[in-house]
């Protein structure tokens, strides 16, 4: 992370002293934004879980839960036997 930044701003000067072609700058920018972007998902995701274990709190509550009788039980069929 710290060597894409570094690469971004050195070509970027490079730029303002016309010794590099804006290509190649926005190419550097566009991983060092992509490194970001991937860094601060894993940051939301490890937090999250985080919070889920250390609190052991109620996770996916607002999910459908799944149907207790399945297809293959005697009473999944309304008519009787």
């Amino acid at each position: 992370m710290p060597k894409a930044k570094q690469s971004y701003e050195l070509l970027h000067e490079s730029y303002k002293a016309r010794r590099a072609p804006w290509p190649d700058v926005l190419m550097a920018q566009r991983f060092y934004l992509g490194l970001r972007i991937e860094q601060v998902a894993n940051l939301v995701m490890y937090r999250e879980s985080d919070v889920a274990i250390r609190g052991m709190l109620l996770t996916g509550g607002l999910t459908i839960p799944p149907s207790p009788i399945n297809g293959g039980h005697i009473d999944a069929v309304p008519k009787p036997r």
